[in-house]
């Protein structure tokens, strides 16, 4: 297996076998990753065309949906990286309870293995209910302060910074089959589900 390394704002993290984060549109996983000062982390990683994101998961600041569902403060405003159904449920819920909530999705629909027109007609009902939504947007250079996160969106070729209370990384959850099967066993997997 081999090692990369990738810089954040914090540290130099290593990852180690990339292939396992594979799944359909990119790969995608959210483990502990050793830091290069010998802690360990949690990170949320996305990868695609083979560049990454290295989103750096403090349950605070930075949140995956587990954290997001024990949170027991409402943000002032929260930036939703992922339109999928964890990413729009959440932004409808946090929406719901007033607070700001800006929706982004690097593909060209929320929702993007759903019904095009079903999409659009909640597309125009989320932002009707004051959702801003972003999509054919990458999230780039994430900053993460004591009371905020900075981070730019990009959309061809042109960025814009932005900051929020929190950010909420619903890129994606991924079957992480890793040690669970014996070496010797030949199983046909599909994105790393048992088939």
């Amino acid at each position: 297996m081999s090692e990369e390394k990738w810089r954040n704002e914090r540290s130099i993290v290593t990852l180690a076998s990339r292939e396992v984060y594979r799944n359909h549109w990119m790969r995608v996983r959210e483990d502990e990753i050793l830091r290069s000062n010998g802690k360990k982390g949690i990170y949320g990683v996305v990868e695609k065309d083979d560049s990454a994101i290295i989103i750096p998961v403090d349950g605070e600041r930075v949140m995956t949906s587990r954290e997001a569902l024990a949170n027991k403060t409402l943000p002032k405003s929260i930036v939703i990286v992922g339109a999928g159904a964890i990413g729009v449920e959440f932004a409808y819920f946090y929406n719901a309870f007033g607070t700001k909530v800006t929706l982004v999705e690097m593909l060209p629909q929320i929702l993007p293995v759903e019904d095009e027109e079903v999409v659009k007609t909640l597309h125009r009902s989320l932002e009707k209910q004051g959702i801003e939504i972003r999509t054919s947007t990458k999230c780039e250079n994430f900053r993460v302060g004591k009371s905020s996160v900075k981070l730019a969106l990009v959309k061809d070729g042109k960025s814009e910074e932005i900051e929020a209370e929190t950010v909420l990384s619903a890129i994606g959850v991924v079957a992480n089959i890793e040690g669970v099967l014996a070496k010797n066993l030949k199983v046909e997997l599909d994105r790393n589900y048992v088939k």
